[in-house]
């Protein structure tokens, strides 16, 4: 498990290396929330995701993506908010053996 750094701020794009993979993020709020993009070599994966507590971003593998995100709030279990990025919640990236075991 690796934690992406965030900064508590409205609007942002981050740009890890997730698993060897050059990978950029995007994560937004919305009316109905937290949004999030994930480009992977500046292909999109998967685009306008809303982020809810403990629950996989990407979901498929056969987007080309080895691994997911999910955000993981360190207090309750509240779907994130802006506010609190990178304190209460922190995106993390799970490799895929995490996710889909052998």
């Amino acid at each position: 498990m690796q934690i992406v750094p965030l900064m508590a701020v409205p609007s942002q794009t981050v740009a890890p290396t997730l698993g060897g993979q050059r990978a950029r993020i995007n994560v937004y709020h919305r009316t109905t929330g937290l949004h999030c993009d994930v480009f992977l070599n500046d292909l999109i994966v998967v685009g306008g995701v809303v982020c809810h507590n403990a629950s996989l971003i990407v979901r498929d593998y056969y987007r080309g993506f080895a691994g997911d995100l999910m955000f993981i709030d360190r207090q309750a279990n509240d779907d994130p908010r802006w506010d609190g990025l990178g304190v209460r919640w922190v995106l993390t990236y799970l490799e895929a053996w995490q996710i889909y075991p052998p």
